[in-house]
Formats: C-alpha cells, sequence, structure tokens
C-alpha cells in the first residue's frame, strides 16, 4: 500500500503543479481480501495528511473485467459466423489448439465456459466442441449449457455445414481471416493480441453495465462527492448522470 500512496502523492503534486486541487480520492479494482485494510488505511491517512476524503473504494470485480468474445471480435476485426445472440458472453478459460488429437486427447475434453482458438480447418475440433454441447443439452433436457466459445482463424471460413451445425448448437463463433493458407503463424498473433486486450465497456452490454453500475453505487459516496468543493450543494451527482440543481 505504501507504493500505491507514493503514486497518488506524486499525482497530487502534478495537480499542484498545474493548479488544480486534489477534491477527494476513488481507490479502483481493489484486492477483495484486502478491502477492509486498504479502505481502512487510506481513509485514516488520506484525511491526516491532506484532510481529503476517500470518496471510494471499488472492489475488483473478475466479472467485469473479463473480455467478451464480442470484444475479442472487434479486437481482430473477425466476424461473427455463429451464435451471435451470445455475443457478450465471457469466459473461465481460453486454450489455443494447435496439437493434433492422437498427441493430446484432451484437447477433445468437456470444459464448462471455456473459449477456443484454434485452425478454420481444425474440423475434428468443431465436431468435438458440438458433441460435447449436444450430449450436455441432451442429458439436462435443454437447461444447461456448456457456455462454449470459439475462434477460427484462417485464409478460409469454416463449411457451410459446421457453420449451420455450429448455430442449431447456440455455440457462438468468431471467423478471423488470417494468412494465405491454414498456418498456425496468425494463430499466435490472435493470441498474444487477446491476451494483451482489456475489455471496454460496451453500450449493448447490458447486464456487465448494470453488474459495473451496482457495484459502482454500492461502492462510491456520492452523498459527500455532491457536497465536495467546488460543487458544494451546487450539483447533485446521480448514478450514471450529473444533474443541476
Amino acid at each position: 500500500m505504501g507504493v500505491s500512496f507514493d503514486q497518488l502523492a506524486l499525482n497530487k503534486a502534478l495537480l499542484e503543479k498545474h493548479g488544480a486541487r486534489l477534491r477527494g480520492v476513488i481507490l479502483n479494482k481493489v484486492e477483495p481480501s484486502k478491502y477492509d485494510m486498504v479502505k481502512d488505511y487510506y481513509g485514516r491517512q488520506l484525511q491526516a495528511l491532506w484532510g481529503t476524503p476517500l470518496l471510494g473504494c471499488v472492489p475488483y470485480q473478475d466479472g467485469i473485467s473479463r473480455p467478451s468474445l464480442n470484444g475479442f471480435k472487434n479486437l481482430l476485426s473477425g466476424e461473427f459466423v455463429a451464435g451471435e445472440d451470445h455475443a457478450f458472453r465471457t469466459f473461465d478459460s481460453t486454450r489455443l489448439i494447435v496439437s493434433q488429437g492422437d498427441e493430446d486427447k484432451t484437447i477433445y475434453d468437456k470444459v464448462q465456459g471455456q473459449l477456443v482458438i484454434t485452425l478454420s480447418s481444425r474440423n475434428d475440433v468443431i465436431e468435438s466442441m458440438l458433441r460435447n454441447q449436444l450430449e450436455v443439452l441432451q442429458t439436462s433436457q435443454g437447461t444447461q449449457d456448456l457456455r462454449q466459445g470459439l475462434v477460427l482463424v484462417g485464409h478460409n471460413p469454416p463449411s457451410k455445414g459446421s457453420v449451420e451445425e455450429l448455430r442449431k448448437a447456440g455455440i457462438p463463433t468468431v471467423f478471423v481471416k488470417k494468412g494465405e493458407s491454414e498456418e498456425t503463424t496468425g494463430m499466435f498473433e490472435v493470441m498474444k493480441a487477446m491476451t494483451a486486450f482489456t475489455q471496454k465497456h460496451d453500450y449493448d452490454d447490458q447486464d456487465r453495465l448494470s453488474e459495473t453500475m451496482d457495484l459502482i453505487e454500492r461502492n462510491i459516496d456520492f452523498d459527500t462527492l455532491s457536497r465536495a468543493p467546488p460543487f458544494g450543494g451546487q450539483m447533485a451527482i446521480r448514478l450514471g448522470e450529473l444533474v443541476r440543481w
């Protein structure tokens, strides 16, 4: 915490250098296990050293930070070929498949909430995902879903037959055109970009927006924020909007 406080002190000095005043502090993405300790420490230190209130302490929430398949699609300039209804699905894990089935049988395992990245020519992987999904749907009588996702990379899109089956199974699938042939180089480029990607909020991703707004509303003191100078009662701050009195 000492390091982060030092960084905050540097930011405060920079504000003052340009004639701005620090009205309050909001901490974001606080480790949940350290939330109470961080909130107490910063609240006391800010008030004692600078007379500045801690206006909010927002805990890190994994579900909000996870990229959606639609986010990856936009990042990679891809296109949905199936399952666009699940465009904003997020995943528990991601797997890049380049090995063959006879080398690694685990590529066909049934894994809940997994995003698979592979070549668009890998019909064996597509078929295994379809098989696993249909098995779960049949066993649960349509009440459960593996919540899978698929990113297909290559020069040619998947076959029409595969696309139709993926649509029927409800597996959201993005095709990313890369290279002049079916080679793995493009997949590694895709994976590198996805690993470095930071999800931004999308207006159409209503579940994520609602979850974020609820998190902010519960962890930021809007009453104190609305009274903080230079507003001083001149404004009322509501979640998602600033309304002048």
